[in-house]
């Protein structure tokens, strides 16, 4: 978690989160396109743009030089990463899904299991997030103790 947040995401500049931010923004913007998948694509663009603010929030921490602030909580931002790209991935596979059906690619019940296992991903799993941001962003830091040594006694 901390390499993630300690040297990936800010590797050349950011360069690497730019471009799987594109990435998961091309999917939402063909996933609007389609009437069943509308709500899902503008959840995920919605949770994207909170996860951006929460890293140029870290990213302002880290250009302080705390860095022990900025990792204090890197395995909450590996979970909200983590969150984030999995509903990416679901709604790939809901657009693919969706498409194939168009087409009678797939066997319909097959092809709407994929859709249904999206929309529990998105209504029970990705809200998590909102958890992980408030945390993040919070200013309040409780992961690091500081000068009191409560373990001493």
């Amino acid at each position: 978690s901390q390499d993630l947040l300690g040297r990936k995401v800010s590797l050349a500049n950011g360069k690497a989160m730019g471009l799987l931010s594109g990435e998961i923004i091309d999917c939402i913007t063909e996933a609007i396109s389609h009437e069943k998948l509308r709500k899902y694509a503008n959840q995920l663009a919605s949770e994207l743009k909170s996860y951006n603010k929460t890293l140029q929030h870290l990213f302002g921490i880290a250009q302080t030089g705390d860095t022990e602030r900025y990792l204090s909580d890197a395995a909450l931002f590996l979970e909200l990463t983590g969150t984030i790209i999995i509903a990416w991935q679901w709604l790939a596979i809901g657009l693919a899904s969706e498409k194939a059906l168009a087409k009678n690619e797939l066997e319909p019940d097959f092809a709407q299991s994929k859709i249904e296992t999206m929309k529990f991903y998105f209504h029970y799993e990705l809200p998590k997030t909102t958890g992980l941001t408030t945390r993040l962003m919070d200013e309040e830091v409780i992961t690091i103790l500081g000068e009191i040594d409560v373990f001493d006694n």
